[in-house]
């Protein structure tokens, strides 16, 4: 995270307070279509509201074989 070559380059992640950070990754043996999916500039990894989390979930409900990956853990203050 991120992978090689991704927008959002590893030494640009910077956790600027303490608190919890949470990852999602999923796999599915298809491209998902949404707009907010595709990186770019102004968001290079996406934003996650309730309408993105209810749009991925209804479309995953329609697909046969994936699986999704999380973790999460704390940042603390050193």
């Amino acid at each position: 995270m991120p992978q090689l070559g991704a927008i959002c380059e590893q030494d640009k992640i910077k956790f600027d307070s303490p608190g919890k950070e949470e990852f999602l990754g999923i796999v599915v043996n298809r491209w998902l279509e949404f707009p907010w999916l595709k990186p770019n500039e102004a968001e290079p990894a996406p934003i996650w509201d309730t309408e993105r989390l209810h749009q991925l979930w209804v479309n995953l409900e329609g697909e046969e074989n994936w699986r999704g990956f999380y973790q999460a853990f704390e940042v603390v203050k050193v």
